[in-house]
């Protein structure tokens, strides 16, 4: 499986066609599909991508689920939306790939697009989202560590 590493940010032309970096492609070189499925995120308003691979072992499961019991009618309906929902984007020569307008649309990807990392799977997002997210994140856990490390006050003193 492949194993998508690192944020790199590139150009989205009018046409919505954007380059998928070249270690992604490398990650992908060996599947039997020749570009990128992806599909709206159910986290945030980003897109999800991967390789045909990961989207294979969610249509297996999807077999494997009777929607008509309860226990898995909640991850049948999950997986079956996904499915339904997901883009085959076959890159051309040059690595670049058509992002659908409703997809560019739901992720408010403008002139750029940040390709995230995130190991079996990628985001693809504004750059301005992913830099507001990751310095967030680093902020909130710089501000948890401080917290953690910071020696308890000392109890004021009190009045007799």
């Amino acid at each position: 499986m492949a194993l998508f590493l690192s944020t790199f940010v590139n150009k989205v032309d009018k046409k919505g066609r954007v380059s998928v970096p070249a270690p992604f492609r490398t990650a992908l070189a060996e599947q039997p599909y020749a570009g990128i499925l992806a599909y709206r995120s159910l986290h945030g308003p980003w897109i999800e991508a991967a390789g045909i691979d990961r989207l294979q072992k969610f249509s297996d499961e999807l077999e494997q689920l009777d929607p008509d019991r309860p226990e898995e009618a909640e991850r049948y309906t999950l997986l079956s939306t996904l499915l339904g929902e997901t883009y085959q984007l076959a890159w051309d020569e040059g690595g670049r790939v058509l992002l659908p307008q409703p997809l560019l649309d739901y992720a408010g990807i403008g002139e750029e697009a940040a390709f995230v990392g995130q190991g079996k799977h990628f985001l693809i997002r504004d750059p301005s989202q992913q830099r507001a997210i990751v310095e967030a994140t680093i902020a909130s856990r710089l501000e948890a560590k401080k917290s953690k490390d910071s020696p308890p006050k000392a109890p004021s003193p009190g009045r007799d």
